[in-house]
């Protein structure tokens, strides 16, 4: 690989972002779990069980942000709300961060 030095940081700010980030996500009151993830993207399910809540958030994200999640809730098979959120830059995370802790609860449950 021509670019194997630039490669290899990326993965590492990857790597590390991810983590930061998931640490993040699991302080929030909306958030239930941040499952563990290789990739990146952390797969995130929120407080209780009705799946429109991940539908309410995303729309919250994308109205007050500009910030698109993807919600993932129909792909398995208990509905429980989930979100996909892809690990970016550190100030793109930090802005999802802020937004989510702008978000209430009750404006999303």
């Amino acid at each position: 690989i021509k670019f194997r030095t630039d490669l290899d940081k990326s993965i590492a700010q990857t790597i590390a972002e991810r983590s930061r980030m998931r640490e993040l996500l699991a302080g929030q009151s909306l958030v239930r779990r941040v499952h563990d993830s290789g990739a990146n993207f952390l797969l995130v399910q929120l407080q209780g069980e009705d799946p429109g809540v991940a539908s309410s958030l995303r729309q919250g994200l994308l109205a007050t942000g500009r910030i698109e999640v993807k919600d993932v809730s129909s792909k398995y098979a208990d509905s429980l709300p989930r979100l996909r959120l892809a690990v970016r830059t550190r100030e793109d995370n930090n802005r999802l961060i802020q937004a989510l802790e702008s978000l209430s609860p009750m404006e999303v449950l």
